[in-house]
């Protein structure tokens, strides 16, 4: 049986907490406004602005999948080359 001084559990604590950045990194960069593809996204409030309509009307749109949309971290992200394509149609 090993046991663990302050130091290790301070060591282990560090490396916890980096761990913890480095999700929270990669989740906001996946909330970025480009993917790698170089796609943009849009949340729903950007996404209301762009199409000059109510975040509730972005919604119905949503709720009615007249517009594709993408979660990501319980967050709804619409592709800016959808919302365009919906404009257009």
């Amino acid at each position: 049986m090993e046991i663990l001084t302050k130091d290790d559990l301070n060591a282990l604590r560090a490396e916890i907490v980096e761990e913890v950045r480095q999700t929270i990194r990669q989740e906001l960069g996946v909330l970025s406004k480009t993917d790698n593809n170089g796609d943009e996204y849009l949340n729903t409030k950007d996404a209301a602005k762009f199409l000059l309509v109510s975040e509730r009307q972005m919604r119905n749109y949503k709720a009615s999948k007249v517009i594709p949309y993408h979660k990501v971290g319980g967050r709804l992200m619409f592709n800016k080359a959808d919302l365009l394509a919906f404009v257009v149609v």
